[in-house]
């Protein structure tokens, strides 16, 4: 079949379906070298219900609804009419997915980086699907069911399957910072009052500062000896007493610090259209981006990684992921905008590989907030980001519930 770009006009490129005998697939392929966006659409009854899309934080139903699939900050409180420049929208997401479960017994993925927009039955077209595809490429999978453990076991066959962890994974876990003394002093009173403490987070292990939203951690990827002095004593004695020491790393890195001019001598940071690195403000101060496009800057800090295993962290927080500017220069010649929806799934990949080089026996932790199509192979654990401290429906406690489903 032929893609055309108008009712009369020449074929524009081609359309492919391919069915693979046993995987529970049929895939149509849409390829056009000259089109930069691409529209799918099809018939719905008005019966059924399209469920998911990633992690959404106010419904798990999505039919009439018009829904971005683009990894984002989530922001501070949500609104669809934001008055406050750090205030998100309800469709904000660190974890979208291009695909639905469809009540009528099947699945819908997208199978692209692009970013997309999901046409759910939007009045007043409340009787079809239309998929926006902003790229002249895409991959449409139906997965097959009839139950819904049958489509994501199809499913996951093509996005992937999460790894076994160990046992202390899913344990107590205390996460406190502001040096040795304050940590330590938190895990006694806890044990003290019979907590059975399995881990400790500590996201300050590369050092923090004061700041006008009360505490930042600092951006870099090197333990901070004099905020903890003796930080590999310190995770032994926890280990003594059979408690586990997790701590934090993200892909920005703060100009004060001696990585960042590495990193911009070897060329691994995402830079500006103007060729300047791309320094944004995140919370009250600037930093860089490392572009994992770059095979070099993976290894990079696959390296700072490996020190800190070696060290004795047993995990982190793998932060952020969702940064990417839709304008940023990069290695990769496909661009940042092919590339926005793949940096958390790259993000998560190289926290495992750095892992598994250390601990082959796959005795460490990595939790991550961000992530796409594709991420569930390289993801230990996933926590809802960073919700508001309240029991509010638009941003507090209550949406961890929708986005968990």
């Amino acid at each position: 079949a032929h893609l055309r770009t108008g009712a009369n006009a020449e074929p524009a490129g081609t359309l492919t379906l391919v069915i693979e005998p046993g995987d529970g697939t049929l895939a149509l392929e849409a390829s056009s070298p000259t089109a930069n966006r691409l529209w799918i659409t099809y018939p719905s009854d008005p019966a059924e219900s399209m469920l998911g899309l990633g992690e959404r934080y106010d419904r798990v139903r999505q039919d009439g609804r018009r829904v971005p699939v683009w990894t984002s900050e989530q922001g501070i409180g949500r609104s669809n009419f934001p008055i406050l420049p750090f205030t998100g929208s309800f469709s904000d997401t660190y974890f979208p997915v291009p695909f639905y479960l469809s009540t009528r017994g099947h699945g819908v993925l997208l199978d692209t980086t692009a970013r997309s927009v999901f046409d759910l039955r939007v009045a007043p077209r409340a009787d079809r699907v239309a998929i926006e595809v902003w790229d002249g490429r895409a991959r449409l999978v139906l997965v097959d069911g009839p139950r819904p453990a049958d489509v994501l076991q199809n499913l996951t066959a093509i996005t992937g399957r999460p790894r076994k962890l160990p046992d202390w994974a899913f344990g107590v876990w205390l996460g406190v910072q502001g040096g040795p003394k304050r940590v330590l002093e938190h895990l006694a009173n806890l044990q003290g009052a019979g907590a059975p403490i399995d881990a400790v987070w500590v996201q300050d292990w590369l050092g923090g500062k004061a700041s006008l939203v009360g505490y930042d951690v600092d951006y870099h990827w090197t333990a901070d000896l004099t905020h903890y002095p003796d930080l590999p004593g310190m995770i032994a004695k926890l280990h003594a007493g059979g408690v586990r020491f997790l701590g934090y790393f993200n892909s920005f890195i703060d100009p004060r610090f001696p990585e960042y001019k590495e990193v911009q001598a070897k060329n691994f940071l995402v830079l500006e259209p103007s060729g300047k690195p791309w320094n944004p403000m995140i919370s009250t101060f600037r930093a860089g981006l490392l572009d994992l496009s770059n095979p070099g800057a993976q290894e990079y800090i696959k390296q700072k990684m490996r020190i800190a295993l070696r060290m004795g962290i047993d995990g982190w927080m793998a932060d952020f992921g969702e940064w990417l500017p839709w304008d940023g220069k990069i290695a990769a010649p496909e661009g940042a905008p092919l590339w926005h929806n793949r940096y958390p799934v790259e993000w998560a990949r190289l926290n495992r590989e750095a892992g598994l080089a250390e601990r082959p026996d796959g005795d460490f932790v990595i939790f991550s907030r961000s992530g796409f199509a594709g991420s569930a192979k390289w993801l230990d654990l996933v926590w809802a980001g960073d919700q508001n401290t309240s029991w509010k429906t638009d941003d507090g406690l209550p949406t961890v519930i929708p986005a968990g489903l």
